[in-house]
Order: structure tokens, then sequence, then C-alpha cells
């Protein structure tokens, strides 16, 4: 049996520095776009559910979207808001959804802009 030599093992990719030492607050002003983007598509999931009728397409969208914004909240130290996005994917997986889901979507996802409102605490 071949043993597997040290520089043949798949090494995880390095932070790059300058984003180690990059301010909270820089980090936060540059990403927010993209948050605010992925609370648009839930929003827009949220709409159509309650109306009666999540378009598939857009229902993958959201449940993306939701599962992007709780591992980016948690990197940057929105720990709550993480865990709300975390409900809101696990409820987007559920099936099948009705319309009065989407009053507890739309509340969670109110509190996750209210969460996001703040400068994050830290950058992991």
């Amino acid at each position: 049996m071949e043993s597997i030599r040290h520089s043949d093992e798949a090494r995880e990719p390095e932070l790059d520095p300058a984003y180690v030492r990059e301010d909270p607050a820089d980090t936060w002003r540059r990403v927010r776009p993209l948050a605010e983007q992925r609370l648009d598509v839930l929003r827009r999931a949220i709409h159509q559910l309650a109306g009666g009728r999540l378009e598939e397409h857009l229902h993958a969208q959201a449940a993306r979207s939701a599962r992007s914004l709780a591992g980016g909240l948690d990197l940057l130290g929105f720990d709550e808001a993480s865990r709300m996005a975390g409900i809101v994917e696990g409820l987007l997986a559920a099936s099948p959804l009705q319309p009065e889901d989407a009053i507890r979507l739309r509340r969670l996802t109110a509190q996750i802009e209210g969460a996001i409102g703040t400068v994050p605490a830290r950058v992991s």
C-alpha cells in the first residue's frame, strides 16, 4: 500500500492577509450590496408565496440566497442574523410551502434586515 506524501495532500487555500487586517466596517461596506441583493430575492419569493404560487426557479434561488446569507453573515459576526437566515433556509426546504408560511418568512427576513443594520462585531 502506497502512503500519501505530504506534498501530494490537498491544502486549504490561505486567507488573504489583507482581508484579515481589513476593518470589519470596511468589509461590511464592501459586501453589504450582495447581502441586500440576497434579501431582495427572499422578499420576491415571499411576495409570490403570499400570493399563492411560488415559482420553482425563484424558490430555488431564495433557498440559495438564504444559505449564502447564513454562511456569509456568520463569517462577518452577525451571529443572530445568520441563525435566522438558517431558519429561513430550513423553511424554504420544507415541502410543500403554504401561503401562510409567507408570514413567518416575512418576519424572519425583517429580523435579518434589522440585525444587519449595524456594523458587525468581528470578521473571522
